[in-house]
């Protein structure tokens, strides 16, 4: 699910943490999510907003990860916000549990789930005996996500959006 606060000319002129803060609280309250990413624009970055001291109080009171990913246009190219997106999953992936992983797992990055083609795939690999982890992004679970790092290799669909998340954990 995706959501925008609207920011309006008093947002713009004052500020939209405190709108962002109360939005997140209502949302997390409604949807029961057991993650949110918060995306900032170009607005949010040229006015400054705090979006990551707001992401670590919500974080703390609603007992969930919210994660800021830091998306401003006017601070490169797509390949920049790839970068972001991985750096924001990054802090999700190495949370979660192992156990019961088998060593012939994969994680499928890159997959946007665009017309369900990500279950017709792992489909195929379950019936050949490999475990698919996690599926990012399109089709993504953040349980799944979170023990990513348990797979014995990624296999990158997309090499534009996350063949740099899989150099990150290859690194870790």
């Amino acid at each position: 699910l995706s959501f925008s606060t609207d920011l309006r000319e008093n947002d713009i002129i004052f500020g939209g943490e405190k709108k962002l803060e109360k939005v997140l609280h209502e949302l997390i309250d409604e949807y029961k999510p057991k993650a949110a990413f918060i995306y900032s624009t170009c607005i949010v970055g040229i006015i400054g907003d705090d979006v990551e001291a707001v992401c670590r109080k919500v974080s703390k009171a609603k007992g969930i990860p919210v994660i800021p990913v830091h998306s401003e246009g006017f601070k490169g190219t797509k390949k920049d916000g790839y970068q972001a997106a991985c750096h924001a999953l990054d802090k999700i992936i190495g949370t979660g549990d192992t156990a019961g992983i088998s060593k012939h797992s994969i994680n499928i990055l890159g997959e946007f789930n665009l017309a369900g083609e990500a279950w017709i795939i792992k489909d195929y690999y379950e019936k050949m005996g490999v475990q698919v982890v996690a599926t990012m992004t399109g089709d993504g679970r953040i349980d799944d996500i979170a023990k990513a790092h348990g797979a014995s290799l990624n296999v990158v669909q997309c090499s534009g959006s996350m063949t740099y998340l899989a150099e990150m954990m290859k690194e870790k």
